[in-house]
């Protein structure tokens, strides 16, 4: 009679924990938006960061596209760096895939509950076509950071 109770008990605790949705308390996004264009148009994108967990004096990431609808052209950096990361930069390092990269030396870091625009990514459309822009690979003071891709889609309207 006890070994049923027990069971009874058990199914009863495991049943109420599959009804216990996971959450999330802090949500930290490194977060990129999304675009519409035609064939030979540049679109812009913002990498931008929400709410940074923690301070960000160095930091790496590649961000994934497809070439044969998107071309990297230039980047500017975001009003989160204007002011320091001495060492910062972007290039293509292959075909469908751009590297980010700073450094702070001069202790004007990101600050913890920074939310602004990282950097302003340049891509000039070249082929017709939808694709996903995928940061990944994030280090350093991003390496904890959950990202949102971003999109582009050909404008169908403008051609």
């Amino acid at each position: 009679m006890k070994s049923t109770m027990r069971k009874l008990y058990i199914t009863i605790f495991f049943m109420m924990l599959s009804f216990v949705q996971p959450f999330q308390v802090n949500a930290y996004f490194l977060e990129l938006n999304s675009q519409k264009g035609v064939i030979g148009e540049i679109v812009t994108y913002e990498l931008s960061i929400d709410k940074s967990p923690n301070n960000i004096s160095a930091f790496g990431l590649d961000l994934k596209y497809d070439p044969k609808i998107l071309d990297f052209q230039s980047f500017e950096r975001g009003d989160l760096v204007k002011n320091g990361f001495s060492l910062f930069d972007a290039n293509k390092i292959s075909n469908g895939c751009v590297r980010i990269g700073g450094v702070d030396l001069d202790k004007k870091f990101i600050p913890k509950n920074k939310t602004g625009t990282l950097i302003v990514l340049k891509f000039k459309v070249v082929g017709k076509g939808d694709c996903i822009l995928k940061p990944e690979k994030l280090l350093d003071d991003l390496s904890s950071f959950d990202t949102k891709s971003g999109s582009f889609e050909i404008n169908t309207n403008g051609q």
